[in-house]
């Protein structure tokens, strides 16, 4: 791509070149010197081992895969996604009027035990083949299918291995443990098909918990970059108050989530705003949601959760230190000893892994693994739960994600004292534009990413260039977020037109400074330049 750009430039400006006078001619040469500099910045080659070799690229990636009533046979009944065509329509009726019998009759607690069961009937069939036994073990044979054996190879071409080469699928209900096993396994499979001592590793969300037991057991001596994207590693603030029954919601929240939910294209986008402003029915109605889950919350609950999410340890790995006892209380109740097997599932990861996960990541940096870390934000954390005004990416928190960025709530800004103090222990670069979060006090400050407005379920193709670059990077240590313009420490989502944004320092953007000004004009044209390339070559 760059070749052919360079062949461009030269062929549109040589006629131009040879009328200019020497002046002239050195200025443009030193600009075209520059861009062509730093658009050769974009890593071309791979990550290569002592050898000179390309490392193949490991993507473990979050809770997607398909289950199977019986993984052994493909044509068995999905169990998940789950759904609700085999609900007989007559439950809902019955649902609709032992609801409507208990809350025009708000008192009689006798009303609310009949909702609720009849709900947690439905709630419990819909799950009824997902759910786990009470020990955490899958019922009967259910399971995902994938014959990795079969089919794996040495897939490098053109010197290079692609992103989703070798992609690590697993049962996400399971234990940690059982799933870094199988992660160990594979893993030792493509270095010994690929010829390799060393791989990358990209997790993504759920799947950042995996390679943190991984590496627990198993140490990081394969492993020559570790990536972790939009990590739960740390936990998420929906999984631990869903965990814990601390649901409720947030009308400022559903507001934004809906404008959210429309995207970014202009009829939808007027089309959630119009809905969104409907501030007063929005606020009545979840006034009235509150109350009935007031009334709900001990009795449904907690044998919903343990008859769906809360029955897989996975899930249980992102439940947060500061919720964790609470979390198991609500859902155990007296029936620890019942559940006993599971809880010593999900206390030996939570208490190996999880609240140790700092020094695990730090332990394997110190023995040589290279860490980059990517974080979401810039979207509603589902309205649902207490602490909703988190900024993050709709699931997860990003002092969480970024593994220690400090962050203020939803819709405020860090204070000008607060900038004033950056300026003083010159840490204003790690401040975002929005004056949301601050990137100092990140476990790897110089390695970590910031990427606004891509929402946690969501990967476009703009992330996986920076992914790529990261995973191919040849320089002398490590790629940073100073080392490439295309990928700068805080970027902004511009759509599916696949393209991230310049993102500058907001001293420097609101500055009348005129070297501030000229810095921006720089910039600006970079980015105009970049995204045009971008789009003209279909660069990844």
């Amino acid at each position: 791509m760059l070749k052919c750009f360079a062949l461009y430039v030269t062929i549109r400006t040589k006629g131009g070149f040879d009328r200019m006078k020497g002046t002239s001619k050195k200025i443009i040469s030193v600009i075209m010197a520059v861009i062509l500099v730093a658009l050769t910045a974009i890593p071309a080659f791979a990550t290569v081992d002592e050898n000179g070799d390309a490392l193949p690229i490991v993507y473990v990636i979050g809770k997607v895969d398909v289950i199977y009533k019986d993984k052994s046979d493909p044509n068995s009944k999905v169990i998940y996604p789950v759904s609700l065509d085999g609900v007989d329509s007559k439950k809902f009726e019955e649902l609709a009027k032992t609801f409507v019998y208990a809350y025009t009759h708000n008192k009689n607690e006798a009303a609310w035990d009949a909702y609720c069961d009849v709900l947690y009937d439905i709630i419990s069939g819909v799950y009824a083949d997902l759910t786990l036994n009470e020990d955490g073990e899958p019922k009967d044979n259910s399971g995902i299918i994938w014959d990795w054996k079969s089919d794996l190879r040495d897939t490098k071409a053109g010197g290079v291995y692609g992103l989703y080469d070798y992609t690590f699928h697993y049962d996400w209900r399971l234990d940690m443990f059982h799933n870094a096993e199988l992660l160990d396994e594979y893993i030792n499979a493509v270095l010994e098909v690929t010829g390799s001592r060393k791989c990358v590793l990209i997790s993504r969300c759920y799947g950042c918990n995996l390679v943190g037991a991984y590496i627990q057991e198993y140490g990081s001596d394969k492993i020559d970059t570790n990536v972790l994207y939009c990590s739960t590693a740390k936990g998420s603030i929906v999984c631990s108050e869903m965990f814990s029954g601390k649901m409720q919601l947030n009308p400022e929240g559903i507001q934004q989530y809906i404008r959210e939910m429309f995207g970014i294209d202009p009829v939808l986008a007027i089309m959630g705003e119009y809905i969104a402003n409907y501030e007063d029915t929005i606020k009545i109605t979840s006034k009235v949601v509150n109350a009935v889950y007031a009334k709900i919350c001990d009795r449904l609950m907690p044998r919903s959760l343990i008859s769906s999410f809360a029955s897989m340890p996975g899930y249980w790995s992102m439940v947060e230190t500061e919720y964790y006892t609470g979390a198991k209380n609500f859902v155990f109740g007296n029936q620890k000893d019942k559940y006993a097997k599971l809880i010593d599932k999900i206390d030996y990861y939570h208490y190996t892994v999880f609240e140790n996960i700092d020094s695990i990541l730090k332990q394997s940096e110190r023995s040589g693994t290279k860490y980059a870390i990517i974080t979401k934000y810039g979207n509603q954390i589902v309205p649902a739960i207490k602490s909703s005004n988190y900024v993050g990416d709709g699931i997860v928190e990003v002092p969480s994600a970024s593994f220690g960025a400090k962050s203020v709530k939803r819709g405020e800004s860090f204070s000008a004292e607060y900038l004033n103090n950056a300026v003083k222990n010159n840490t204003l670069d790690y401040i975002s534009p929005d004056y949301m979060i601050d990137a100092s006090s990140c476990m790897f400050p110089e390695t970590t990413w910031f990427t606004e407005g891509v929402e946690h379920f969501d990967f476009p193709k703009s992330v996986d260039r920076l992914l790529l670059a990261i995973a191919r990077y040849d320089g002398p240590d490590q790629m940073t977020v100073d080392t490439n313009p295309e990928f700068p420490r805080y970027a902004k989502y511009a759509g599916e037109g696949n393209m991230m944004t310049w993102a500058l320092n907001g001293y420097l953007k609101n500055s009348t400074d005129s070297m501030a000004k000229l810095m921006k004009a720089v910039i600006a044209v970079f980015t105009v330049l970049l995204n045009v390339i971008n789009a003209i070559f279909g660069s990844k």
